[in-house]
């Protein structure tokens, strides 16, 4: 047994997990690219190599196995695909234990912007597809932009030293090439060309380091096996983070409400605004992600298109979207044959609401 000053090693299940993840992967190869910024805050602890201004093989993109005249060709590599509803573009690189200068532990690290990934209707599996842009505010399926890149990783270091839970960004690198079908190549500029990409596209890939990469939405998955797989390895991970042996599930859910209460204080007193706080942007180790959306509340110009919003108002609802979460994470528990709430969702929203009021009352 650890000793309280013996930190555990956030592991969580370990392999038992990733043999659960690795049922669904597709195939992926390298990529020309560039690291344009690397956080300096994993510069002597990251067990891999980067540097600014040079390549990395970290970098993969989705693809298709190509046709040869001895059938299709197997891809060398292949990214492990979280389970997203219907479409994603980030993948898994593995599960390796290492740390932050700050000391924080990381376990998921995750690439964003690897090309697009649909759910196969005639399966519900899923197939890499080709990326496109889509009419809805100049997005391309698939692509992760710079600009979107520079303000999420901004972002993340800014709730950090507020002391609220999320990821952090090991890199923004830039992709000179993209994957379009069935293994080809396209350079940037050849894609912009031919329309694949709008012309002031800057596609990246991010690397982010994460507790669990697993959001609260991944347990829709049809498979009642990964759901449960998905909880016993964040039940284990957080077990570890606490410096414990274990917790029930019931111990889980206290702990989770009352931490995402807490989170949720803390952005309102640095007068933060998520924007999109759903089951999809909340780990279940209960870290707040994906930031691109965040806003300071003192640069929202209410009367622009509702009148009848304010302050308060916004952070009621980002408060009820977040409740929400928290109550969807509940009933995917508690559809868990082997899992037992004794307590029901009330006292669970109660220890949420006490938590964020009580957190609210503490000084900055």
């Amino acid at each position: 047994m650890k000793s309280a000053e013996e930190p555990q090693l956030p592991i969580g299940t370990g392999q038992e997990f990733w043999e659960e993840r690795k049922k669904e992967t597709l195939p992926a190869q390298e990529i020309k690219n560039t690291a344009t910024w690397v956080n300096p805050a994993f510069k002597d602890t990251a067990p891999f190599k980067l540097k600014e201004g040079e390549p990395t093989n970290l970098i993969l993109f989705l693809t298709q196995p190509k046709e040869s005249n001895h059938g299709a060709q197997k891809a060398k590599r292949k990214l492990v695909i979280l389970p997203e509803l219907e479409r994603g573009r980030s993948g898994l690189l593995g599960q390796i234990i290492f740390s932050d200068q700050d000391g924080r532990l990381y376990r998921d690290l995750n690439i964003k912007g690897v090309g697009l990934f649909e759910k196969a209707v005639e399966n519900g599996g899923y197939t890499a597809s080709p990326v496109r842009p889509t009419a809805r505010d100049n997005e391309i399926l698939g692509i992760f932009d710079y600009e979107d890149a520079v303000k999420d990783a901004a972002w993340a270091e800014e709730l950090l030293k507020a002391g609220i839970r999320t990821y952090r960004i090991v890199a923004i690198v830039d992709l000179h090439e993209i994957v379009y079908s069935r293994g080809e190549m396209v350079s940037v500029e050849e894609a912009k060309k031919m329309h694949i990409l709008y012309s002031d596209s800057r596609p990246v890939a991010e690397i982010r380091a994460f507790g669990t990469k697993e959001r609260i939405s991944h347990l829709a998955h049809p498979s009642s096996k990964r759901l449960k797989a998905a909880l016993k390895d964040t039940k284990a991970l957080v077990a570890q983070e606490l410096g414990k042996d274990d917790l029930t599930f019931e111990d889980y859910a206290e702990w989770f409400a009352k931490t995402l209460g807490e989170q949720m204080a803390r952005l309102r007193k640095a007068g933060l605004v998520h924007g999109n706080l759903f089951s999809q942007n909340i780990t279940l180790d209960c870290r707040i992600v994906d930031l691109d959306t965040v806003k300071r509340i003192k640069e929202i110009d209410f009367s622009e298109k509702d009148p009848h919003k304010n302050e308060v108002q916004t952070y009621e609802r980002e408060f009820d979207n977040t409740a929400e979460a928290l109550a969807t994470l509940l009933d995917f528990m508690r559809a868990s044959d082997d899992i037992r709430l004794p307590r029901d969702r009330v006292t669970y929203l109660r220890y949420f609401r006490e938590a964020y009021y009580k957190e609210l009352k503490k000084s900055l």
